[in-house]
């Protein structure tokens, strides 16, 4: 399913916050899926997360979506094999 505005818009917010900077703007979010409803093996946490890949698909983030604060988050980061994991989220 492709991604609302509103959902682009919160996930580019999230990138912002986690990175520091706008670094990228909505138009470089095009290769983004959400899964909607994602119950992972281990179901501490459900809900939906999106995949980007963005960059020349050397950037590979997954972001959740918290309904009680209603925003996205940053929970990995992949790039050029660089692996990062968001303390905040886990």
């Amino acid at each position: 399913m492709k991604p609302t505005k509103k959902e682009l818009q919160g996930i580019l917010e999230a990138h912002e916050k986690y990175y520091g900077g706008p670094e990228i703007t909505l138009e470089h979010l095009n290769n983004v899926a959400i899964i909607r409803n994602y119950v992972p093996d281990n179901p501490g946490w459900c809900g939906d997360i999106a995949l980007v890949v963005h960059g020349d698909a050397c950037y590979k983030d997954i972001f959740y979506y918290d309904y009680k604060s209603d925003k996205w988050s940053l929970a990995e980061s992949m790039n050029e094999g660089d692996y990062e994991v968001n303390k905040e989220v886990y």
